[in-house]
């Protein structure tokens, strides 16, 4: 009967599944490359405007940002993509479990929106520019749009509808570019600072029209629903409070360390201006080029977490084991081909990008993580659909905390050097963790 399976209740599923599955991937990695290509080209055009001090304040206006971020999300897209699949299965009500994913992402909105107005002033002297408190405040608007956001990827992601989301995604994202070109022509001339609240104004306002739009689009592809039965508030909990608390406890430990890396590298007796910029070139010039390719994985694995999560329902392990082993095997060979090519045209591409910084060198140098980086990413995908969410959560903390410690020891004695030391560390570490938490699993 071709290359279909039984699973353990006499349900016969075929391959159509898995080719569903490919044939979302590739649009949806072709849709990803499109944005990662025109952002790549974005950082450079900033880069040139604003120069790598400037690039240096917004990452860490950035980073502040999406510490918000993660309060707003608070493991929303996991909620909602788990319970819909969860309601499909056991027949219950789709359209109620995406509806208590609705009323439940209003609560960690309004507390992330609060907490950054709250505190907007003294995260911009933590940051060491008191102005930048108004970038906070235009930000915090945008917030209880993303939770919504949250849930609207999360169900289409669900009915293997991932595709169409992506879209309005995209749309969304050649909006935010444009619509922050044309701010940046009317605030250069408020120096650094303005340009970042030209680019986080850009942001806010692309994030509520794209969530409009998506909204719609949810009205009208949404599937027909012939289940009667809720699924019940304390699932939804279940699943979002304990990643609510790990990722935002990992994020907060990274945005400590994205705040406190200029400052380290200044302790390491660089001038303040120099020691903005090496990290402004590090993070706003070489690693968006070493992640560049890192949404292929990323997009399969968030594809594969509503498969592996169906597998489990189902009882099916060995159809879940399958997919994992297919899923790192091909996930490893195209990150070690990335890797290679990233090595050897890292000059071409700094020099092409970047002009005469030190993009190009630092480009080459970190290019040895992307294997480790993008398996990782694949690793990730498959602990969510397993249910052990928490274990990933519980890696990256682990990591986070990792890798502030080498911020504030290695980054002051070292410079630069700490900070790469502290790149590939805590990829390795997670990516260690990851893997033998999946072995572990497969033996079982």
């Amino acid at each position: 009967m071709g290359g279909g399976i039984y699973l353990s209740d006499g349900a016969y599923i075929s391959d159509m599944k898995t080719k569903k599955l490919i044939k979302d991937t590739l649009i949806l990695t072709f849709v990803a490359l499109l944005m990662r290509g025109v952002g790549l080209l974005f950082s450079s055009y900033l880069s040139q405007r604003i120069g790598a001090e400037g690039l240096g304040l917004l990452e860490q206006i950035l980073s502040v940002c999406a510490f918000s971020v993660s309060i707003a999300a608070s493991g929303i897209k996991l909620s909602t993509v788990r319970l819909t699949v969860s309601a499909q299965a056991k027949g219950q009500s789709t359209r109620a479990a995406v509806r208590t994913c609705f009323l439940y992402s209003l609560a960690p909105a309004l507390l992330a929106m609060i907490l950054l107005t709250l505190l907007s002033g003294k995260a911009a002297v933590l940051i060491g520019h008191p102005d930048a408190k108004k970038c906070f405040l235009l930000y915090g608007l945008s917030l209880p749009f993303i939770s919504v956001s949250c849930v609207l990827s999360g169900y289409f992601t669900a009915i293997r509808k991932a595709a169409v989301y992506a879209v309005v995604s995209t749309s969304e994202q050649f909006f935010r570019m444009g619509l922050t070109a044309v701010l940046l022509t009317l605030f250069m001339h408020k120096g650094a600072l303005g340009a970042c609240t030209a680019v986080v104004l850009g942001q806010c306002i692309a994030e509520v029209l794209g969530v409009l739009v998506t909204f719609v689009l949810y009205l009208v592809k949404r599937e027909e629903d012939s289940g009667t039965q809720s699924p019940k508030l304390s699932e939804l909990l279940k699943i979002a409070l304990p990643d609510s608390i790990s990722s935002n406890l990992r994020s907060a430990l990274v945005t400590a360390r994205q705040i406190l890396i200029p400052k380290t590298l200044r302790q390491s007796g660089a001038d303040p201006a120099q020691g903005l910029a090496a990290y402004g070139v590090v993070q706003g010039m070489a690693l968006p080029v070493i992640n560049f390719l890192s949404c292929i994985p990323g997009t399969f694995s968030g594809l594969i977490i509503p498969e592996i999560a169906e597998c489990v329902a189902r009882d099916n392990k060995i159809r879940a084991e399958r997919l994992m082993k297919k899923a790192l095997r091909y996930t490893l060979i195209f990150a070690v081909a990335v890797a290679a090519g990233v090595y050897l045209l890292a000059p071409v591409i700094g020099r092409t990008l970047f002009g005469g910084s030190d993009a190009a060198f630092y480009i080459r140098l970190l290019a040895p993580v992307i294997p480790v980086s993008y398996v990782d990413l694949t690793c990730d995908g498959i602990l969510k659909g397993l249910g052990l969410q928490l274990d990933s959560m519980r890696f990256n903390i682990i990591e986070a905390a990792v890798c502030l410690s080498m911020v504030l020891v290695l980054v002051p004695r070292w410079g630069i050097w700490g900070y790469v030391a502290m790149i590939f560390t805590g990829e390795i570490l997670n990516f260690g963790l990851s893997i033998n938490r999946l072995r572990k699993y497969a033996v079982k």
